[in-house]
């Protein structure tokens, strides 16, 4: 072609192949045509087939009417006439329409196949993509909306493609597969990058802000410390409890940042009083967070021993050695460590063994109704026994009464946290026991 500047291969469609750089061959259109004369400047287009050659496959399979194929065959497959009505389905096509084969057929195409503009309005029946095929056209769609015998839909990727019978086109097959899976995980990826840009702006722009509750001592009702617990500024005002975000968090693996925030924020302000803070499974299994609060610590000259740690028995059996590691490191600083919601989990005693643990924080679960319920104030009274063998002291949750109160002290529990006691307000703000 260059020494004649004439060629069989000159402005035709050939089809070849093509070698890619892995090795792999594809199935190509290569057309040349010529751009200058003097010198000669040619130009060549190639073009993948490798999606054209798969439906011509499937075309041909179709024709050949192979039967066990098609029956087999995972995704669903319906051929339709020049009319657009559906003349044959396989029991794939069945199954995710969910009604029978003979009810598919002699149905309209449109009628199973929706298809919608991205502002979910429809496009009238008769433009329904996969119809295009009768008019030559191979179509490939995702998203499109299959609807069920049953009034339900679901997403779908197909294609459809022209049947040629002597060169003429006689009726169109249509292939799709359910998608939700797919789109599930999409929705999961961008609800994640969503919550990921939102937390992090929540950090950056300090919409996050630490509420406290005491803690009593149960027997003078005078505060020792007081559980730090975060909020975040709502976007219509007031604040967002953490039931509105750390699931969101804790599912997108977004504890960590948080979780650093959080005790940034108590160690600032453990200088000037003793806080408890809580640490979840996420920070626990970060082989660096141990020595980024010990670093923490001592550059901020809070004194250890005005902060308690909190971590739950199901976060500390997640990683055990590593809860270990960390437990151990922050207690030889002299920090306290609690575990969180305890008898609540099978590991319990496991962890009193092997966990330089502190304090036990006894569950809302046995301490809400302690004035009505025998078996809770006996199993009160074991966790007492208990954590004084270990010479650990004790925390009870969801003191919400009186009652509860005095049951408590004569149960030798120590400290004492509740709705009764004080709830979680902001800092600045004073949140005074009830007077014994």
């Amino acid at each position: 072609l260059v020494e004649t500047g004439d060629s069989p291969i000159l402005n035709s469609r050939l089809k070849v192949q093509g070698l890619r750089s892995d090795g792999t061959e594809i199935p190509v259109e290569l057309t040349v045509t010529q751009l200058e004369e003097a010198p000669p400047v040619f130009m060549a287009v190639i073009r993948d087939l490798s999606r054209e050659k798969r439906h011509h496959r499937q075309l041909e399979e179709l024709s050949r009417e192979n039967a066990q194929i098609l029956t087999s065959a995972g995704d669903g497959i319906v051929r339709y006439d020049l009319e657009g009505t559906i003349t044959y389905a396989n029991p794939a096509a069945a199954e995710l329409v969910r009604c029978s084969v003979a009810d598919l057929i002699g149905r309209p195409l449109h009628a199973t196949l929706h298809h919608s503009h991205a502002d979910g309005r429809h496009y009238p029946a008769r433009e329904c993509p996969a119809v295009h095929a009768l008019h030559g056209e191979v179509c490939h769609v995702t998203s499109e909306v299959f609807w069920r015998a049953d009034g339900t839909c679901f997403p779908v990727d197909y294609t459809g493609a022209p049947i040629r019978e002597d060169g003429e086109i006689v009726g169109g097959v249509c292939v799709f597969a359910d998608i939700t899976e797919q789109r599930a995980r999409e929705d999961h990826l961008r609800e994640r990058a969503n919550w990921s840009a939102r937390i992090h702006r929540g950090l950056r722009d300090e919409l996050f802000v630490m509420h406290a509750q005491p803690i009593v001592d149960i027997g003078t009702r005078k505060p020792l410390m007081h559980e730090l617990l975060i909020r975040m500024h709502a976007e219509e005002g007031g604040f967002l409890g953490p039931g509105g975000f750390l699931p969101q968090a804790a599912q997108f693996d977004l504890m960590g940042d948080i979780d650093r925030w959080v005790v940034a924020e108590a160690v600032r302000i453990a200088r000037d009083r003793a806080v408890t803070v809580n640490i979840s499974a996420q920070s626990v299994a970060d082989i660096f967070f141990t020595s980024w609060v010990q670093r923490t610590i001592e550059e901020a000259g809070a004194p250890p021993e005005n902060l308690l740690f909190e971590i739950t028995e199901t976060a500390a059996l997640e990683d055990f050695d590593l809860a270990r590691q960390l437990v151990s490191g922050l207690t030889e600083m002299g920090c306290g460590f609690a575990l969180d919601d305890f008898g609540t989990g099978f590991g319990s005693f496991t962890d009193l063994k092997h966990l330089p643990i502190t304090h036990l924080k006894i569950d809302i679960s046995f301490v809400r109704d302690l004035s009505r319920n025998d078996n809770d104030r006996r199993i009160v009274a074991s966790i007492v026994s208990l954590a004084k063998s270990f010479g650990m002291r004790t925390i009870a949750e969801g003191v919400e009464e009186e009652a509860s109160l005095e049951l408590l002290s004569e149960l030798g529990v120590d400290y004492g946290q509740g709705y009764f006691i004080g709830g979680p307000v902001p800092l600045d703000e004073p949140n005074e026991p009830h007077a014994s």
